[in-house]
């Protein structure tokens, strides 16, 4: 009898270890699984938290891009705009010359009537370019070539604090706030 017991216990160890080997294995194959799924869902997760993150680097390249030809176009605009009023200037210069002294006629007599208002008549001079010497006539008044002074003239007080300017020049700059924008809406035809 001891070798039939001997036997059953065998069997009895042998049926325990196929039970703990067959637990092991579905041990085993749910820790893979479960690890499986975790990797699966991290994965996925960092796939998105990248996908995202290259959206917004995407978004923001965009931006940028749209930031700076935005800015090279106003740029571009406004040259343009420029060019524009500095041909309006060249525009004046090349009038002939006797419609270039009616202009600088009508200048002196407006600059003459806003000086008047606001000062003594005597108390100023004309400056006037030395190619215009001559163009304007008032004999009343005390005409000084100056090189600096074109398209137009200038008032100065003697003591010279005070300078009114009617000029092409002066008279774009004052105007150029509202000129640009006509001129860029032309250039853009959405006058």
């Amino acid at each position: 009898m001891p070798d039939a017991l001997i036997i059953a216990i065998e069997q009895d160890a042998l049926l325990q270890c196929e039970r703990l080997l067959l637990d092991a294995g579905e041990a085993a194959t749910e820790m893979l699984e479960a690890a499986g799924e975790q990797t699966s869902r991290e994965s996925r997760a960092r796939a998105a938290s990248l996908s995202a993150a290259l959206e917004r680097k995407a978004a923001s390249a965009v931006n940028t891009a749209r930031i700076e030809a935005a800015g090279r176009l106003l740029s571009v605009r406004s040259e343009m705009a420029e060019e524009v009023l500095k041909r309006v200037e060249q525009g004046f210069k090349d009038l002939p010359r006797e419609r270039y002294s009616a202009l600088l006629n009508r200048f002196y007599s407006e600059l003459k009537a806003d000086w008047f208002e606001a000062h003594e008549p005597s108390a100023h001079l004309v400056l006037i370019n030395p190619a215009d010497m001559g163009l304007v006539k008032d004999t009343e008044a005390e005409f000084k070539a100056d090189d600096g002074v074109s398209l137009g003239v200038v008032f100065v007080s003697k003591d010279g604090r005070l300078r009114y300017e009617n000029t092409v020049s002066s008279r774009i700059w004052k105007g150029r706030d509202a000129l640009l924008p006509m001129v860029d809406g032309i250039l853009t035809g959405k006058a």
